[in-house]
Parts: C-alpha cells; structure tokens; sequence
C-alpha cells in the first residue's frame, strides 16, 4: 500500500507540474490564473499571473517555462525568476 504525503494545499485546478532541482515544484492553477511555485516546505509562491485558463507547463530549452492557455492558441513563455 503507498501512502500519499499532501505537499500543498488550497490551489485551484493544478496542473502540469514541473519538478526542479531544488526540490520545489511548479505548476499552472488553472482556476487560479497562475503559476505557483510550491517549496520543499508546503509554502507557495506565485511565480505569474495569467489572462485565461492555463492549463500546460513544460522547461524549455533555454530555461524558460513554457505554458499553454485558453487565452490564446499559441503557447506562451517567461523567464524563470
């Protein structure tokens, strides 16, 4: 049997997560029209605030997050903070 550890609570519709090398997470909050960055120690940290639904995350290949949106039919993407 696995047992689940809740990492975070309170976001609204996560999806796409991206584990980084720090151990901290980040994701798109769909309803939440943002990114958040989820530390090692629960807390969280809103990376971007986004028009529309975000519903995809993905690194690119220049250490840049790639994000995906109802807002628009091309994906869009920001530098890492």
């Amino acid at each position: 049997m696995t047992n689940f550890v809740e990492v975070a609570n309170g976001l609204r519709f996560p999806e796409g997560p991206v584990a980084l090398p720090d151990g901290s997470v980040v994701l798109v909050e769909m309803m939440g029209r943002c990114i958040t960055r989820i530390m090692p120690d629960g807390t969280k940290q809103t990376v971007a605030e986004i028009a529309g639904g975000p519903n995809g995350l993905a690194v690119g290949p220049t250490v840049r997050f790639i994000y995906a949106t109802t807002a628009d039919r091309f994906p869009k993407q920001f530098i890492r903070a």
